[in-house]
């Protein structure tokens, strides 16, 4: 998706989204990668990834909505 996205940005923005999209994407894996961690080996946990599989299950809604917003916005700006 990185390379994908970095295509469609046009010419004179590549390097702004590339340079922008890299270093926040590592930063959220990171990120998740230690709370994940932190939840598998919790002792409320028990070893369980019952809140992983939560905020997996909610992310794509709350990218659709905020999608769904973006589109709203653009066709409110659109003239008649």
């Amino acid at each position: 998706m990185f390379y994908a996205f970095a295509q469609d940005i046009s010419p004179g923005h590549t390097s702004k989204c590339v340079g922008l999209i890299g270093p926040s994407s590592g930063s959220s894996i990171r990120g998740f990668t230690r709370w994940s961690a932190s939840c598998r080996h919790s002792r409320a946990g028990d070893g369980k990834f019952a809140p992983m599989i939560l905020v997996a299950g909610v992310l794509p809604l709350l990218a659709a909505l905020f999608c769904a917003d973006l589109a709203g916005e653009a066709r409110s700006r659109r003239k008649p």
